[in-house]
């Protein structure tokens, strides 16, 4: 998976960065959001609680995405700032448990 940044826009009045950017991952599927928040988050050099990403599309026929993230200045500005669901979508999934 690799990831390249297309347009990185300060939005000033909502105290973040808006980011497009693009995915290569020929050969296999859509990689899935936590995985591209990480890797994003070491390409921008930022914490991954600061980076919440909005958007995957996948382009029909080719092994790329491109996507939608957005970039705060600290983990208390994206809590006050940001969607509840959003933040949701951002949370580890907990494994499900069996009954013994």
């Amino acid at each position: 998976m690799k990831i390249s940044i297309e347009n990185k826009v300060d939005n000033q009045l909502l105290h973040r960065q808006d980011i497009r950017f693009q995915i290569e991952h020929s050969g296999s599927s859509t990689p899935n959001r936590l995985a591209v928040r990480a890797k994003l988050a070491a390409l921008l050099n930022c914490q991954e609680d600061q980076l919440f990403i909005i958007e995957l599309a996948g382009v029909f026929g080719r092994g790329s995405t491109r996507g939608y993230a957005r970039l705060y200045p600290s983990k208390e500005v994206a809590l006050v700032k940001e969607d509840k669901h959003i933040l949701k979508r951002h949370e580890p999934k907990e494994e499900e448990s069996t009954p013994s």
